[in-house]
């Protein structure tokens, strides 16, 4: 739940504004779930939005299941 509210929504999406108290507690929640950095993690995700399903893509779907939702 705090993944989407903090690397996903709030650092790759930008969909809301959050105070530095609120940003610090989504980060800590974040490298708790073993999910690399913050910014790594957003990184790889707008490239996965931009090149979806292409040799671009971080989390190309085919070239299998644990590829795109493991690696």
């Amino acid at each position: 739940m705090f993944a989407a509210l903090g690397a996903h929504r709030l650092w790759c999406h930008r969909a809301y504004k959050a105070n530095f108290g609120l940003r610090l507690f989504l980060s800590l929640a974040h490298v708790l779930a073993l999910q690399n950095d913050v910014y790594e993690w957003s990184r790889d995700h707008r490239a996965h939005h931009r090149y979806s399903d292409t040799d671009a893509d971080p989390h190309n779907s085919r070239r299998g299941f644990f590829f795109s939702h493991v690696v």
